[in-house]
C-alpha cells in the first residue's frame, strides 16, 4: 500500500478567490500523515494547491510514484469539484480513491455524483482515516465504533475527532516553499453561526494545551525555522482565558517570530486583549501582530442576518472598540467585507461605506480591508445559506438583489468593468496607507452614485404613486 494526500488546487480565475494566499502549508493533512507513517506504512504529501499543478500533472505525479490509494482534501467549490473530477476520471479503476474534508462532511451525495470516489470520510478525519488504513480499506473489517454507510457505491464512513493535544504535528516537508510561513492547528471552532460556513451550528471550541501549543511553536520555529505564524482555527481568541493562556507562554518563552497573524471577531480579539492587556502589550513588542478579522458588515442588522453572532453593543461602537486594541497592543487589522448580500438595501449600502470610509480614515496605517473591497456574497452548498440545496431562496441567487434600486445601481455601476479594474488595481497595493487612500476614494464615488440612484428611484415611485 502507497498512499498520497493531496491538496488539490482550486484555479484563481474568480474575483472571489482573490484574496486566497498563493502558497499555504497543507497543515490539516499532517495529522492523517504522520499517524499512518508512524505505522511504517508509505505516505506522501502532494501539495497540488501551491504548486499549481494542472489535473495532468497531477494525475502523471500519482501514476508515475506507483500510489496505490490517493486521499484529497475537497471544498464545495465548482472549480475544486470540476478540477477533482478530471483527475478522478484520470485514476479510475487505477487507484483507491478516498475524499475527506468539508465537502463528504456536509455534502456527501453531492461529491459522489460529481465524483464517484471508492470511501468518504464525513468529520475530522485522522481517526478514521487511519482505521481504514490499519484495516486495508475493507469495509467488513472496520470497527464498530465507526458508522459505514454505502452511497451508490461508495462508502461512507463517520469520524469522531482526535483530541488536539493527540494530533501528531511533524512537517515532512521544509517551510521554505511556503516563505517559512507555518500554520498550526492552536484552536478550532467558533461562536459564529455564519449562513455561508460549512457547519455553522455544529462546532466544538477546542485549544490545544498552553504546554502542547508552545511544543509545536518552539518545534516550528526552532526545528522548521518558521518565521510567520498563522493559526489554522478559525477564531484564535473564541475563548479570552484559552487564548490567553498560549499568549502567556509565547511571551514567557521569547519565541523569534517576525509575525503572528491569528484569524479572530473582532468581538472575541476586545474581549482578550481587554483581560490580558500586559501579555497581548507584551506579545506586540516581541513580534508583528496582524490580526485578519471576517468582520463582514459594521451594521448590526446585517450582522445579525449573516448570522455573525456578534454582540449589538460591540457593533453600535465598533470605532472606540477597535481603538482600544490598536492603543493596547501595536497591531495592524486586516478586515474582511461583504458589500453585497441579496437583502441589502440602499440605505444600507450607503450607511456601510460611509462607516468604512469613517474606519479608513481614521485608522489608515493599522486597518485595511482584505479581499475584495466590493465583495459579495458567495452561497455554498452544506451551508444554511442553500436551505438544504433549495435553489430559489434569496441567498443562494446572490445576482438577484431584492431591493430594485440596490439592483440598479449594482448592474449599471458596481458590475461596470472600469469599476472592476479600478478596484482590483486598488487591492494590489500592499503599503496601508496608500491603499486605503484608494479605498477611501472608491467608497466616496460609490457612494455618491448610490445617494443619486436613491433619491432619482425614490422619486420616480412618488411619481408612480401619484400617477
Amino acid at each position: 500500500m502507497r498512499i498520497a494526500l493531496v491538496e488539490p488546487f482550486v484555479p484563481k480565475n474568480l474575483v472571489h478567490l482573490r484574496a486566497y494566499p498563493d502558497r499555504s502549508e497543507p497543515a490539516h493533512l499532517l495529522g492523517m500523515y504522520n499517524l499512518v507513517a508512524q505505522r511504517g506504512i508509505e505516505v506522501e504529501i502532494i501539495d497540488a494547491y501551491s504548486n499549481q499543478m494542472s489535473e495532468q500533472e497531477l494525475v502523471d505525479e500519482i501514476i508515475s510514484k506507483g500510489f496505490t490509494h490517493v486521499g484529497f482534501s475537497t471544498y464545495d467549490y465548482q472549480t475544486c469539484l470540476l478540477y477533482l473530477r478530471k483527475v478522478a476520471r484520470a485514476l479510475s479503476q487505477k487507484v483507491t480513491l478516498i475524499l475527506g474534508g468539508h465537502g463528504p462532511t456536509y455534502t456527501p451525495h453531492r461529491m459522489r455524483m460529481f465524483i464517484k470516489p471508492d470511501w468518504m470520510i464525513r468529520g475530522e478525519g485522522e481517526k478514521a482515516f487511519l482505521e481504514l488504513v490499519l484495516q486495508r480499506f475493507d469495509s467488513k473489517a472496520i470497527s464498530k465504533d465507526y458508522v459505514v454507510r454505502n452511497i451508490n457505491g461508495s462508502f461512507l464512513v463517520d469520524s469522531t475527532p482526535m483530541p488536539l493535544d493527540d494530533v501528531p504535528f511533524g512537517r515532512p516537508y521544509s517551510l521554505a516553499f511556503y516563505n517559512y510561513e507555518a500554520s498550526p492547528l492552536l484552536q478550532k471552532g467558533c461562536t459564529g453561526k455564519c449562513v455561508f460556513c460549512s457547519g455553522a451550528y455544529k462546532k466544538t471550541i477546542e485549544y490545544k494545551s498552553p504546554k502542547k501549543a508552545l511544543e509545536l511553536l518552539e518545534y516550528l520555529v526552532y526545528e522548521k525555522e518558521a518565521a510567520v505564524i498563522m493559526p489554522a482555527g478559525p477564531d484564535f481568541t473564541t475563548s479570552a482565558k484559552e487564548a490567553n493562556e498560549i499568549v502567556k507562554a509565547m511571551v514567557a518563552a521569547s519565541l523569534p517570530l517576525k509575525e503572528f497573524r491569528p484569524e479572530v471577531c473582532l468581538h472575541t480579539l476586545y474581549s482578550c486583549v481587554s483581560r490580558d492587556p500586559n501579555a497581548w502589550r507584551k506579545l506586540g513588542s516581541m513580534t508583528h501582530l496582524r490580526f485578519e478579522s471576517s468582520i463582514d458588515s459594521f451594521l448590526h442588522q446585517r450582522l445579525e442576518r449573516l448570522g455573525k453572532n456578534v454582540p449589538k453593543d460591540f457593533s453600535t461602537d465598533i470605532f472606540c472598540h477597535i481603538m482600544k486594541i490598536v492603543e493596547i497592543c501595536d497591531c495592524t487589522i486586516m478586515l474582511s467585507r461583504i458589500a453585497l448580500d441579496p437583502f441589502i438595501t440602499i440605505d444600507e449600502f450607503i450607511a456601510e461605506n460611509r462607516l468604512y470610509m469613517r474606519l479608513l480614515k481614521k485608522f489608515p496605517n493599522c486597518v485595511t480591508i482584505g479581499g475584495s473591497l466590493m465583495n459579495k456574497f458567495r452561497p455554498v452548498w452544506g451551508t444554511p445559506s442553500m436551505a438544504a440545496g433549495k435553489r430559489n431562496n434569496p441567498w443562494a441567487q446572490p445576482d438577484v438583489l431584492l431591493d430594485p434600486i440596490m439592483a440598479e445601481l449594482k448592474q449599471t455601476f458596481l458590475e461596470r468593468p472600469e469599476f472592476k479594474k479600478w478596484c482590483r488595481m486598488a487591492e494590489e497595493l500592499t503599503d496601508y496607507n496608500e491603499r486605503n487612500l484608494v479605498f477611501r476614494e472608491i467608497l466616496r464615488v460609490t457612494g455618491e452614485y448610490a445617494e443619486s440612484f436613491m433619491k432619482r428611484g425614490r422619486s420616480t415611485a412618488i411619481a408612480d404613486q401619484m400617477l
